[in-house]
């Protein structure tokens, strides 16, 4: 065999895992055939009605994640002009309109899949340790405590999880709708807190996305940065920590859509899950 043939030989060799390697890490395709996937159509709709003057509804949007990555998107307008921005650490959509009347509909649809091999990383604001006056004063009774206490970072942050919900079980009266919105409120205390001890950390607005049937309700929680992971917490005294299934949509304490101008505007989230085979089935 000559020189030449072993060198091509090496070099499509060389090329081929570059290929695969890339596939693998960055595009989230599975390595081995026949490996099943979900992928989830998340829609989000918003309908109103305009008053005859300038209005315009903003969205924040996501995007790809650690875990989960966006294979497309798609934006969809009745009675409103689009465009989109980034800022503050957020990408955004927002539907505009000079003198909007009628009816107003416009959505905006993903197709999202779980990643596999490399996590890859995404930017989102910091979450600033910022009190009232009489917060502070807990905080700085919280501090004493604490320092008092030999804990690991995990093991303060979940000793922080334990004093904030005083461990308590979550649901109230049975009504999911109510716990969730006190866990909401739990998470941002956490998230202050936990920044207050030097922690970078993110608060996370998104969705569970588990199984066939997810949920398309709004859930929050914690992320903190330690040894160079980002960690999901959750105030709460049940199920303090996340697994992967969460994929954050969007980052900060603002609301997921806002909108001015327009009257009775309602907002819905679908999700919509297939099962599929990630890549096609190896003959035999």
């Amino acid at each position: 065999m000559s020189l030449r043939v072993v060198l091509t030989c090496a070099l499509l060799f060389a090329l081929t895992a570059t290929i695969m390697s890339y596939k693998t890490l960055h595009l989230g395709v599975p390595l081995l055939p026949s490996v099943k996937s979900y992928l989830w159509s998340l829609e989000v709709r918003m309908v109103g009605k305009g008053k005859r003057k300038s209005a315009k509804v903003t969205l924040a949007l996501p995007e790809s994640s650690r875990d989960f990555i966006i294979e497309s998107e798609n934006f969809e307008s009745r009675g409103l002009a689009l465009g989109t921005l980034f800022e503050g650490g957020q990408r955004r959509a927002f539907w505009s309109g000079a003198r909007a009347s009628g009816d107003i509909d416009v959505s905006y649809t993903i197709s999202l899949r779980r990643r596999h091999g490399d996590k890859a990383q995404r930017s989102a604001p910091f979450v600033e340790a910022q009190f009232s006056e009489r917060e502070a004063e807990e905080v700085a009774e919280l501090t004493s405590v604490l320092e008092t206490e030999k804990l690991s970072k995990d093991g303060l942050i979940l000793r922080v999880i334990e004093i904030i919900t005083g461990g308590h079980p979550d649901l109230s009266n049975n009504r999911y709708s109510d716990s969730e919105l006190k866990i909401k409120g739990r998470n941002k205390q956490l998230a202050r807190v936990l920044a207050h001890f030097g922690y970078p950390v993110r608060f996370a607005n998104g969705f569970y996305l588990k199984g066939p049937k997810p949920e398309a309700s709004v859930r929050t929680w914690v992320e903190v940065y330690i040894d160079k992971i980002w960690y999901r917490y959750r105030a709460s005294a049940s199920v303090p920590r996340l697994e992967r299934a969460a994929f954050a949509w969007w980052y900060g304490f603002e609301p997921l859509v806002t909108d001015r101008g327009l009257a009775n505007i309602d907002t819905t989230v679908s999700i919509t899950p297939s099962e599929y085979l990630s890549v096609n089935k190896a003959p035999n």
